[in-house]
């Protein structure tokens, strides 16, 4: 069988490309490891200060209450919201699932 050589350069990878691929995931691996302490340590400061915003807000409705007798005051809290969690990955398999031809009979239906 024969395959024109200009087929065949097309598959033909050079070294120079090889090593410039590996330094550029070697420096989005470490970009991506940089990143991730950066985002634990944002996280970890956001929640220090969410305690000590609901601290201080705590005391002073207490402090409030001491001065004024009587009063009672809610205290405003601060909590973290909890963005909804995205499918990490694209599950392939509930392509391929049967989703029936409505033909079959539902249990709650007699």
């Amino acid at each position: 069988m024969f395959i024109p050589k200009s087929l065949l350069s097309l598959f033909d990878i050079s070294r120079e490309t090889v090593e410039s691929l590996r330094l550029e995931v070697g420096t989005l691996r470490t970009e991506n490891a940089i990143l991730n302490r950066e985002l634990t340590s944002n996280k970890i400061m956001s929640d220090w200060l969410r305690f000590q915003v609901n601290q201080l807000s705590d005391e002073r409705v207490k402090l409030m209450e001491k001065a004024y007798p009587g009063l009672h005051l809610a205290v405003p809290e601060i909590s973290r919201a909890i963005p909804n969690k995205v499918k990490d990955g694209f599950d392939l398999q509930a392509l391929f699932e049967d989703q029936g031809d409505g033909s079959e009979k539902l249990p709650f239906i007699s």
